[in-house]
């Protein structure tokens, strides 16, 4: 049961991650001028559908799953746009713009729900261990109960979603967590081994490897500065979860952490498990970053991705007019090369693991 659960709750969240960024195209071609032949939400036969006075059909697909934008191309059925032009003949500038706005919706989303937790003041818990493992390498390393974490690898831990951005920042490494605790008035130094860590689990509890957790009752609060300060923060926090998502797919194509693995910030889930269950606030927190992750990942070139007409957009941009079929056929190609080479290698290394 928990298991259909989790499929549910993952279908649901890539549901809601498409429509932001498939809106995002929609509201783009819209300011442009340009046709947009269709709008659906879930895939399969339309169970709903609307018509608008330009032309856009609205359909709810009767598989609750997915979202989808048609531009109108020329030769396309819907090619006659009134008051308004199709993507192949758009200006360089808004084919630039529609392409990006699906990445800018979804970095849009997540940057409002940060910066919303954030000015609603709500306060994350300090960074004190409440509990650790007796056969875990933090205990091994000298870590105990109430030991305040207040650096880790030399990065100052403000509140406990510090240390896990930490963690994760070193997901697929070997060597040492560097860890300083204040323990009675009094700073320590701890090295925690890590060698090879989780580079090949299937499923990462970076807290539960290390053997420390924070207690799900009773938690301390770090207080709240003031309305500027916390809007800064979120800026920043949005800035280092993005480095973290790259910094772990950049490890994925060189082999040293597992493709099923692979989530980079998306591994804070684990940020909500202080020994119970994710919270509202902490869901609100992992969907927005699945949403900088959706965002990354739709600015790649490739199939299916958003970064090959970027590219092409962008080309066009810089010459100051439009590719001929053929330049444009060359590009496609070319992105999809480049978009599926480092796929090619993530895939390979990950097979060598299996079969290892």
């Amino acid at each position: 049961m928990e298991i259909v659960i989790y499929i549910l709750a993952l279908v649901a969240v890539l549901t809601l991650l498409a429509i932001v960024h498939e809106g995002g195209h929609f509201l783009a071609a819209k300011l442009a001028r340009v046709g947009v032949e269709s709008f659906q939400i879930g895939a399969g036969p339309a169970i709903w559908h609307r018509v608008d006075r330009t032309g856009t059909r609205y359909e709810l697909g009767v598989i609750p799953v997915g979202a989808f934008t048609t531009l109108t191309q020329d030769g396309s059925a819907g090619s006659i746009v009134e008051s308004g032009t199709t993507f192949d003949r758009a200006a360089p500038s808004r084919k630039l713009a529609i392409a990006a706005a699906g990445a800018a919706a979804n970095f849009g989303v997540a940057f409002v729900i940060l910066m919303g937790l954030q000015v609603a003041n709500v306060g994350a818990p300090e960074p004190t261990i409440q509990i650790v493992d007796e056969d875990a390498a933090a205990f091994r390393a000298g870590l105990r109960s109430g030991d305040r974490i207040v650096a880790v690898d030399g990065f100052e831990t403000v509140d406990w979603h510090d240390i896990g951005r930490r963690y994760v920042s070193r997901l697929g490494d070997s060597g040492s967590l560097e860890v300083r605790i204040a323990r009675d008035g009094q700073f320590s130094d701890h090295s925690i081994a890590i060698v090879d860590w989780q580079s090949d689990r299937r499923w990462i509890d970076a807290f539960g490897y290390l053997g420390i957790r924070h207690a799900s009752e009773g938690r301390d609060f770090v207080p709240q500065t003031g309305l500027i300060a916390r809007v800064v923060r979120s800026v920043e926090e949005m800035v280092e979860l993005t480095f973290d998502t790259v910094g772990a797919a950049l490890k994925v194509v060189s082999g040293s952490l597992s493709i099923f693995s692979f989530g980079g910030a998306l591994q804070l889930t684990h940020l909500g498990e202080y020994g119970g269950s994710l919270g509202l606030l902490d869901c609100l927190k992992l969907f927005a970053l699945c949403s900088i992750a959706g965002g990354i990942v739709n600015l790649l070139p490739g199939p299916i991705v958003d970064g090959t007409a970027i590219g092409l957009a962008a080309v066009e941009l810089v010459r100051g007019e439009r590719l001929d079929p053929g330049s444009l056929k060359l590009g496609t190609r070319i992105g999809w090369v480049v978009g599926l080479t480092p796929l090619a290698a993530a895939v390979v290394h990950e097979s060598a693991r299996l079969f290892a």
